[in-house]
């Protein structure tokens, strides 16, 4: 099942992929591969520890990243 923003994963929904695309003008680009989003931990292991960072920005190229 596709959606539209991270739902969190569960013992049911063990995991979660994510996919992008990038914009230029109008125009969307195709869906880049999907790639593990997260992972429900099971038996001790590491599991939905992300935090979801999201940026809107109003122009075509991406934020300049700090490692404050």
């Amino acid at each position: 099942m596709w959606q539209d923003h991270p739902s969190g994963v569960s013992n049911e929904w063990p995991y979660e992929y994510m996919s992008w695309r990038d914009k230029s003008g109008n125009s969307w680009g195709r869906f880049h591969v999907p790639i593990l989003w997260s992972h429900y931990g099971v038996n001790g292991m590491d599991g939905d520890g992300v935090e979801y960072v999201f940026v809107r920005t109003s122009v075509d190229t991406a934020p300049v990243v700090s490692d404050d």
